[in-house]
């Protein structure tokens, strides 16, 4: 059985077309090498957690003032931005959804250790805080990400050939959506609880609402620019969404505090950490994507086109 080799920029080929019209669909995954290149930089994201947090832990213990705060603040947000890849692909990658759900918790579990490895102190406390917020993050994130797959049809991958058109018009929800939705929302509550089990002296509820802070001003900052890195097709509104972001974010940061400062005395540092973690995420998130995008990667929409026509990028 020969095995036909298809390029995305043919016009007036789809994976779906393929298949209805009865020919041989397109070769494998693992046998195209911007997979590989794509596991190679999963690896290196994996392994880079460690000398991060290694060096965060020398730097907090002979610096101080608030550029020290700024520093370290930066720090942590290079691996929440490692955290908004993994959610980036979950939501919007390809193969099945069982098996981006497991490569990612794989990806989060083994990049959590790793910090914690990394930290060195008190090695099963602070193990059970990396992997609860790590999975906190990405599950997070996911109630935000994965509508905007359902409702766009946006796919992030190197040959469009490989996801099927949709049916479906765009901004059009199904009853499974819906009830994948409340699904998705349920796994944060789990890991919650998982976490006030193992360790309960570690406030659970507190790091649970740090992580969903995290999560929502990192999506702010690196969403739009995933958008303008992986589009094709760069409008005024793609170039306009960063600046918007960041502004939301920090909107997001001082709110934040000031809800807190109603509470307990707070200090310059601790708005200066949530202002500037968003921005030290931002680092790997558009070191990595200007690199895939070099070698391929694109967005693009399975719902702009007919069965039989060509996939185009988003615009």
């Amino acid at each position: 059985m020969s095995i036909t080799v298809i390029d995305s920029n043919d016009a007036g080929v789809t994976a779906k077309g393929l298949v209805a019209a009865g020919n041989i669909s397109v070769p494998a995954w693992w046998t195209q090498w911007h997979s590989w290149v794509f596991a190679g930089f999963v690896v290196a994201n994996v392994a880079v957690a460690w000398p991060i947090l290694r060096s965060l832990i020398r730097f907090q213990d002979n610096a101080t003032g608030l550029w020290a705060d700024a520093v370290q603040s930066g720090m942590i947000g290079l691996c929440i931005g490692q955290l908004y890849l993994a959610s980036l692909w979950l939501a919007f990658g390809g193969l099945s959804t069982l098996l981006r759900f497991a490569m990612v918790l794989l990806a989060v579990l083994l990049g959590a250790i790793n910090a914690a490895i990394g930290i060195g102190e008190d090695w099963g406390m602070v193990m059970t805080i990396c992997i609860g917020v790590s999975l906190l993050i990405v599950l997070l994130s996911q109630l935000v990400l994965a509508p905007v797959r359902w409702l766009t049809g946006w796919r992030i991958d190197f040959d469009s050939a490989y996801h099927a058109a949709e049916a479906g018009g765009r901004m059009q929800l199904r009853l499974w959506h819906y009830l994948a939705l409340i699904f998705l929302a349920t796994l944060p509550l789990v890991v919650y609880r998982t976490m006030d089990a193992i360790a309960p002296n570690d406030d659970a509820a507190g790091l649970a609402t740090t992580a969903a802070l995290l999560a929502a001003m990192t999506v702010f900052v690196a969403a739009p620019v995933t958008w303008l890195i992986l589009s094709k097709h760069r409008t005024f509104i793609a170039w306009l969404a960063p600046p918007m972001g960041l502004i939301l974010a920090g909107a997001l940061g001082y709110l934040a505090t000031v809800a807190m400062r109603s509470e307990q005395a707070q200090s310059p540092s601790e708005l200066v950490f949530l202002l500037l973690l968003p921005l030290g995420a931002l680092v790997p998130v558009a070191l990595n994507l200007l690199i895939l995008r070099m070698v391929g990667l694109h967005l693009f929409s399975t719902k702009c086109c007919e069965i039989g026509t060509r996939m185009p990028a988003v615009r």
